[in-house]
């Protein structure tokens, strides 16, 4: 289960805080919910401090929006998953031959 719960901060910007498990059925609801405050073209935060559980799609929908919102108050858990992927030439760099 996912709860979100929606803030208009005084400087115009919104805070969707998230609380529990985003995966299954909750990506889309997240989506949804984001994609309504990325309309109105107010900055847009997510407070991650309450995500105990984030499944491929939840990650894969976070990082789609990366660019278009910033994270707040991250839990250890939910940082270690959307940090960035290594990309090949990182790995080819790293490589000893």
């Amino acid at each position: 289960m996912l709860r979100l719960e929606r803030v208009e901060n005084p400087d115009g910007s919104i805070v969707i805080r998230l609380h529990g498990r985003i995966g299954g059925a909750w990506v889309n609801e997240l989506r949804d919910c984001c994609e309504r405050a990325l309309e109105t073209s107010r900055p847009l935060q997510l407070d991650l401090q309450n995500v105990t559980f984030i499944d491929r799609d939840g990650v894969a929908l976070l990082r789609s929006l990366w660019s278009q919102l910033v994270i707040l108050r991250s839990s250890l858990f939910a940082a270690e998953l959307l940090k960035p992927l290594p990309t090949a030439s990182d790995a080819d760099s790293r490589t000893s031959w």
